[in-house]
């Protein structure tokens, strides 16, 4: 299926769950209302998944919150894998549950793995995402990721001006020894993170600061034809890769590939926009599916030409959080 600007979109994002088990301050801070949706039931996911893939959607991405609270993951992955027609199925996860269930998610059929990792040090990571012990959970989690014999295994940092961004290249060097992809995320302005006190870095300011401490850097292909936005490069010596997704000063607009559906229900096609189409009504519904399928196109059609992330006063500006969109 092909949008209004004829991008082709193959790659759904899918949000299981709004709760999480951090509060880390650009994505869930402290002093949110708790209120939760009720989130979608795992035949409604299926549902969901199966009508996906009739409109052309080839990738999955399981996001949340943290999906790893979502009761009997398992057996989502293991149902969302024999759906003919799903290439490859990803999660998105802070990585705190990892570590007991990693094997289990590969069994399953899980293809692809990003962990959320902001900090080396202890004390960093206590202050963005409220947990004290949790660094050492997450690295025993990524751990058991290598072991678990996913290849394709991806950390994701976003800097913050004086807070991680003297961490940057202690992160870099986790992909030195391990054939991942240590990936940096631009801080995207949108919910509470406007309002807030945090300031991102830009993608071309911690290139400079990496190839100033380890070299050239060479640009290389994803390797992953359903890849994401991220730009790839190789440094000398090691064996996995550099990241940079940059949604403000590298914009990536014109190919973006994706829809997401919120653990609510509803089917964004932009995650900088308020808009989308609430399908909770169909997913109940024991149907044939073609009313769905006719939604999703819909959704797909009215993906916007672009983000509207500069544009402050925007009237349809997304005000929602990321852990309440499925980032």
């Amino acid at each position: 299926m092909r949008d209004g600007q004829q991008r082709k979109i193959e790659y759904a994002r899918i949000s299981l769950t709004d709760r999480c088990n951090l509060n880390c301050s650009y994505c869930r801070p402290h002093n949110l209302n708790r209120a939760y949706a009720r989130e979608l039931s795992e035949i409604e996911i299926l549902r969901a998944a199966k009508a996906l893939v009739t409109a052309g959607i080839r990738k999955l991405r399981l996001t949340g919150g943290e999906p790893l609270l979502y009761k009997g993951i398992q057996s989502l992955i293991f149902r969302l894998k024999e759906i003919d027609g799903i290439e490859e199925i990803g999660i998105t996860t802070n990585g705190i549950l990892l570590e007991p269930l990693a094997a289990s998610l590969a069994k399953a059929g899980l293809t692809h793995i990003n962990i959320s990792l902001d900090a080396m040090h202890p004390e960093t990571y206590s202050c963005i995402t409220g947990s004290d012990d949790g660094l050492d959970r997450v690295l025993k989690g990524l751990a058991a990721s290598l072991d678990s014999g996913i290849s394709n295994i991806r950390l994701n940092c976003v800097p913050l001006k004086g807070i991680n961004e003297n961490e940057v290249a202690e992160l870099a060097q986790l992909a030195r020894d391990n054939d991942i992809s240590v990936r940096y995320i631009r801080l995207m302005p949108i919910g509470s993170i406007i309002a807030s006190d945090l300031k991102g870095i830009g993608m071309d300011e911690i290139k400079k600061m990496l190839s100033d401490i380890f070299g050239y850097m060479e640009r290389v292909p994803s390797g992953d034809e359903l890849s994401g936005p991220a730009e790839y490069y190789r440094l000398q010596g090691f064996r996995g890769k550099i990241g940079f997704i940059d949604s403000l000063d590298h914009s990536f607009c014109s190919s973006c590939n994706r829809i997401r559906l919120t653990s609510d229900g509803i089917l964004k096609p932009c995650l900088s926009y308020s808009d989308g189409i609430d399908i909770k009504e169909l997913l109940a519904r024991d149907d044939s599916g073609d009313e769905l399928v006719k939604s999703i196109n819909e959704a797909i059609w009215m993906k916007p030409a672009s983000h509207c992330f500069m544009d402050k006063i925007h009237e349809k500006r997304e005000t929602r959080n990321m852990f309440q969109i499925g980032g």
